[in-house]
């Protein structure tokens, strides 16, 4: 995985590996002219947005405080939520071509050379702060934006392979489904 900051730091330093810490994702409306949508370029466009939020965030969300929603969260949340066309929620959803013109803006105001490279660094990062679980989920989710990516489904299979040499019998349980040329 790559070495990209997204300024982010853990909840708590030094823990990788098998935390597998809750995140959540908050559909937050966005309406025409609101200042979500001017915020992140959209002006026009009427919605949900996937917002991602976890550790200090998630609590002060689940305790009804205020929480302050940054670039970062939404770059999560359009990665997390990635569905095939034929797999998408009618209400909880965005269109394609928004997440894909977000995605683009997000990707340039990182920095960052390609989308390919924005699910892998989300899934470094999220794996560092939130456990390994949660990279999984990126992985499989950067898929469905980026299907012909040798570096995303490497790691997506090195993740899993980790987890299966940890506990073996998770294979048809969990991961079944993210690897589709398993036998059925």
């Amino acid at each position: 995985m790559s070495n990209v900051s997204w300024d982010r730091p853990p909840d708590e330093p030094g823990r990788t590996g098998r935390i597998d810490r809750p995140i959540t994702t908050v559909w937050q409306h966005c309406g025409p002219g609101s200042a979500l949508a001017r915020q992140f370029g959209i002006p026009q466009y009427r919605g949900y947005l996937p917002i991602v939020l976890g550790g200090e965030e998630a609590r002060a969300l689940a305790a009804g405080e205020p929480v302050e929603i940054d670039p970062y969260h939404l770059l999560c949340g359009l990665v997390l939520t990635a569905r095939p066309p034929d797999d998408v929620d009618p209400i909880y959803s965005i269109d394609v071509s928004t997440r894909d013109v977000l995605l683009e803006g997000l990707r340039r105001g990182y920095l960052v050379p390609s989308r390919e490279q924005v699910v892998l660094d989300i899934a470094q990062n999220l794996m560092g702060r939130f456990g390994i679980g949660q990279a999984i989920r990126a992985l499989d989710a950067g898929l469905v934006l980026e299907p012909g990516s040798s570096w995303i489904r490497s790691d997506l299979v090195m993740l899993l392979w980790h987890e299966l040499a940890e506990t073996p019998d998770l294979l048809m349980l969990r991961f079944h489904h993210a690897i589709p040329c398993l036998p059925t």
